[in-house]
């Protein structure tokens, strides 16, 4: 009898997708059906081609879901429930995390992850943004609000984010401080939203030389044993006519590939997949800032959105630290009870969806609404801060300075003869401005030779600023 040609072996591969999409810009834009269309087109998807996968909102969405279409997130709660789709990012505002302080960025994680155990029962596990959203010190960030994993694959919109290209489909991602995310990374396959990338991903692993296509990579070269390689997709969801990510779209293209012959793909949420690694046989990458670019222009505006977010966000600072101190001084209070809950909150929430990406990367179309949530939680801030300003006055006979920061600073008194006084000003604390100080001489400033002097110390002079010191 001849003998009969073994079968040639599938390729293994692992499948999934993420679906981002938000109130701010969207809902603002397109109206009220945006999310809860998002969610039931994902669900049909999934529906279709038995794929599980990932949704990515903004965590003011899932809370703007709850009020205006609990039908819908009752829908996306099962999903979650049975597996079918795991939450992911859970930042409150999907910021550029880069442009926006390290204060901002832990209460983007915080207030998101509270929004996701509230309205779903379950802790986020997983981040992965659709939007460029990194920096070295993320993964400690991450790490405290109880993420484990992570993936690095941001999709090119209208900016072109870049990350160090990866052979490996996962690594170790390892932040300043040594805290370490198994991560999915930016690799050959990647999948944008358009039908046309799953023609260019069967080339790319149909056999063609590729090692996608002989083995499994590790540590960065081929080898038995390694991960399984994972096909990640970004969608953007939305069942009209006028949109061009609709499920109606990319199914037939993605059912082609997920019924390829060729390919054994099984597919996975992206925390299913990462959870199933060993992170000791990834290898480890410590990305620096000069190893990525957001994709941004440089300089758009002058930064003014970014500006007012850092202003915006030392007023709620300066007005919660002193709202922290007085708390402890007793009645009778600034406000009615012991702390300005609500107004800080409210403000803090204000703050983290302005800072939402489509504010930024899409100024001209909606960052006009971001600049005035900006403006309403800088207003929020300053009726504390000014009420707060009015209870100190109340109970002190002299003027006093306050320093708001967690470190001492110090403070030029206004001239007393011919001196200036400097006084330094507690943490968190006050300090009579008429107490004593340390003297010091005038600053000497000749603008001519741009130049300036105090006490034997010679400074060059902006002429440009015309600042003149003493």
């Amino acid at each position: 009898m001849q003998e009969q040609p073994s079968p040639t072996a599938k390729t293994p591969l692992v499948y999934t997708f993420g679906n981002h999409m938000h109130w701010v810009d969207m809902e603002w834009l397109w109206g009220y059906h945006v999310l809860p269309g998002s969610v039931r087109d994902m669900l049909t998807l999934c529906r279709e081609t038995e794929a599980k996968g990932n949704v990515n909102f903004d965590g003011v969405g899932y809370e703007k879901l709850a009020a205006e279409n609990p039908e819908a997130l009752m829908e996306l709660r099962e999903a979650v429930r049975n597996g079918t789709i795991e939450i992911v990012g859970a930042s409150y505002g999907q910021p550029y995390g880069q442009f926006h302080s390290g204060e901002s960025n832990v209460r983007q994680r915080v207030y998101g992850v509270r929004a996701v155990r509230r309205l779903f029962g379950v802790s986020p596990t997983t981040f992965w943004e659709e939007e460029f959203d990194f920096f070295p010190q993320l993964p400690q960030i991450l790490a405290g609000v109880g993420i484990r994993h992570a993936s690095l694959f941001f999709q090119w919109t209208w900016h072109t984010p870049e990350v160090p290209y990866e052979e490996s489909p996962a690594i170790r991602w390892v932040g300043q401080d040594g805290t370490a995310l198994v991560a999915a990374t930016r690799n050959r396959l990647n999948l944008h939203q358009w039908p046309e990338d799953v023609d260019a991903l069967l080339a790319e692993v149909s056999g063609d030389g590729s090692p996608w296509s002989e083995a499994r990579v590790e540590g960065g070269t081929v080898g038995e044993g390694a991960p399984t390689p994972l096909i990640q997709q970004w969608l953007e969801l939305m069942p009209s006519p006028d949109w061009m990510c609709r499920s109606e779209v990319l199914l037939p293209r993605l059912k082609q590939l997920l019924n390829d012959e060729r390919f054994a793909i099984e597919c996975n949420t992206l925390g299913e997949y990462l959870s199933g690694l060993n992170p000791e046989t990834l290898p480890e990458r410590a990305y620096r800032a000069d190893q990525v670019f957001h994709g941004m222009t440089l300089g758009k505006n002058a930064d003014k959105i970014r500006r007012q977010s850092a202003f915006t966000e030392q007023r709620i600072l300066h007005a919660e630290t002193l709202a922290t101190a007085l708390s402890l001084f007793g009645r009778p209070y600034a406000q009615w009870d012991v702390y300005p809950t609500w107004e800080l909150e409210e403000a803090w929430r204000e703050l983290l969806q302005a800072q939402h990406h489509d504010n930024d990367e899409c100024e001209g179309l909606c960052g006009h609404v971001g600049k005035i949530s900006y403006g309403r939680a800088a207003g929020l801030a300053a009726e504390v801060q000014e009420s707060l300003d009015a209870r100190v006055a109340k109970s002190i006979d002299r003027p006093v300075v306050y320093n708001p920061l967690g470190w001492p600073v110090p403070y030029a008194v206004p001239k007393r003869g011919d001196h200036e006084f400097i006084i330094v000003l507690p943490p968190c604390g006050w300090a009579p401005i008429d107490g004593e100080g340390v003297p010091v001489e005038p600053a000497t400033i000749d603008l001519v030779n741009r130049t300036g002097s105090r006490e034997g110390t010679t400074m060059a002079v902006d002429e440009s600023a015309r600042v003149t010191l003493g």
